[in-house]
């Protein structure tokens, strides 16, 4: 069984696969407009797109690794219920990657499902550390904040949708990293 520690590391390696996929499609497509376009356009297109769908399906793949590592931190049926959210919303990055805009709807239902579950896990995982962690209350105010934020973009008026995309993201990115260097820090898991 992996540690805490290396399923910590797993969630930022996660983060570090998305990003550097998605910066590296970006840097070779110079049609590419933030306010045009979506993210997955990287992932129809040449030369980008065996380089998108292939850092989008290793990201989930290793997100669901670290999944492993949240179960065993947060207990409980908030902890269960936040868990299993989050591991759909890998399972839909995973079929974003996997279902390019070119594969028609399922991409639109999976992009979909993935900014939805984004939301829910945030304030699951919120919820948990207000009600589980009262000495994480700041942190568990943070996460709701975050889960509002990643809603909140999306009721912007957009051209395009590279930038509340890329903002939603972010949202659970850095409730990610919370996670992981919680994991980093536990001891002798």
């Amino acid at each position: 069984m992996l540690t805490l520690k290396v399923l910590g590391i797993v969630g930022l390696l996660s983060l570090i696969v998305a990003y550097s996929s998605i910066a590296l499609s970006i840097s070779i497509s110079p049609w590419f407009s933030w306010v045009e376009n979506a993210l997955s356009d990287l992932g129809a297109r040449s030369p980008s797109s065996p380089l998108f769908n292939a850092g989008l399906i290793v990201s989930s793949a290793l997100a669901l690794m670290f999944a492993m590592g949240l179960r065993r931190v947060y207990r409980g049926a908030l902890g269960a219920a936040g868990t299993v959210l989050y591991a759909l919303s890998a399972v839909s990055l995973f079929m974003i990657g996997f279902f390019p805009e070119t594969a028609g709807v399922v991409h639109y239902y999976s992009s979909v499902a993935f900014f939805v579950l984004v939301a829910l896990t945030l304030v699951t995982f919120g919820a948990y550390g207000l009600a589980y962690r009262p000495r994480s209350t700041k942190t568990g105010i943070t996460v709701l904040i975050l889960s509002a934020l990643a809603v909140a973009i999306w009721l912007l008026p957009w051209k395009g949708v590279a930038i509340p995309e890329l903002f939603s993201s972010l949202t659970i990115s850095a409730w990610t990293v919370i996670a992981s260097v919680r994991m980093l820090r536990a001891r002798g898991q």
